[in-house]
């Protein structure tokens, strides 16, 4: 087979290491812009030999290092999220003995 076949897989990998690097800096919204970038690419094939497979694993391993990078993100976002209910039931405890 020759490498042309291998073109449309070999962007979808590009476009996941793309999105690996924007990932790591915490810039969700590049990732979630490329994604349609990786699924067309995705969506117009490739052949099925060990050339393809060795693609799809570099991207599998991308699809792990953001999924990482995610749940990180994730606990930071509920830990942020606990700090402020805490803040507010304060506030509010406050409040209400300063009414009392």
């Amino acid at each position: 087979m020759s490498s042309a076949n291998h073109d449309a897989l070999r962007v979808a990998v590009a476009t996941s290491e793309r999105m690996l690097t924007a990932a790591s800096a915490g810039d969700w919204d590049a990732v979630a812009a490329l994604e349609p970038e990786r699924a067309q690419a995705l969506g117009r094939g490739h052949p099925a030999d060990t050339t393809s497979v060795e693609l799809l694993r570099r991207m599998l391993e991308c699809n792990r290092a953001i999924e990482g990078h995610a749940a990180t993100a994730r606990a930071e976002v509920a830990r942020k999220l606990g700090q402020s209910g805490q803040g507010y039931r304060g506030a509010s405890a406050y409040l209400a003995a300063a009414r009392s």
